[in-house]
């Protein structure tokens, strides 16, 4: 019976390891694409700023 209870036990640390890696992978995805959109929106309204204060001064 104790066997098959670690073999349980490793495969349920297994499983919850798998599970918080790929919660942390997901989180660090998420946080490199929110930023990086961030940037973009940002650099996108600034360009614009630009132009159109250059428009202004044509």
């Amino acid at each position: 019976k104790a066997p098959a209870d670690n073999t349980l036990l490793y495969v349920a640390l297994g499983v919850g390891g798998f599970l918080i890696l790929l919660t942390i992978i997901g989180g660090a995805v998420a946080i490199v694409l929110f930023t990086g959109c961030m940037q973009n929106s940002t650099a996108a309204s600034q360009t614009n700023y630009r132009s159109s204060i250059e428009s202004g001064y044509n």
